[in-house]
């Protein structure tokens, strides 16, 4: 039997309804992208779903393995911390359920390309 598995993209959360928006966008690229079938977003600080919210909705749609993805560049307390935590309270809920965190997105060469990207382009705007 194949195990069905989701994955929340994970962000801080803001107050301002657009910035949040755009994770959202994230997780529906990633999803149109093909490497996940079942992606959602959801957030720690700030904004909805929480992620506790989003667990219990994949948890009651089915879904057996759980990926917490972290959309953070470095590895700090919400990622070496709250994440983990918040995955234990997961396993503590649905025994069944199958938990993982990945991890954040960290140095990647693709993001220093994006830097050098955005640099260009503003650098390109005083020429």
């Amino acid at each position: 039997m194949e195990m069905k598995t989701a994955v929340i993209l994970v962000g801080h959360g803001s107050p301002d309804g657009p910035a949040n928006d755009l994770l959202l966008q994230v997780a529906r690229l990633v999803q149109q992208r093909g490497c996940c079938s079942a992606v959602s977003a959801a957030y720690l600080i700030q904004g909805r779903p929480t992620v506790s919210e989003a667990i219990d909705d994949w948890q009651a749609g089915g879904v057996r393995r759980l990926v917490l993805c972290p959309f953070f560049l470095f590895p700090g307390r919400h990622v070496r911390r709250d994440l983990p935590a918040l995955a234990a309270a997961a396993r503590n809920r649905y025994p069944e359920l199958e938990v993982l965190v990945a991890e954040p997105l960290g140095l990647h060469p693709k993001l220093v390309d994006i830097v050098c990207e955005r640099l260009a382009a503003v650098m390109a705007q005083g020429a």
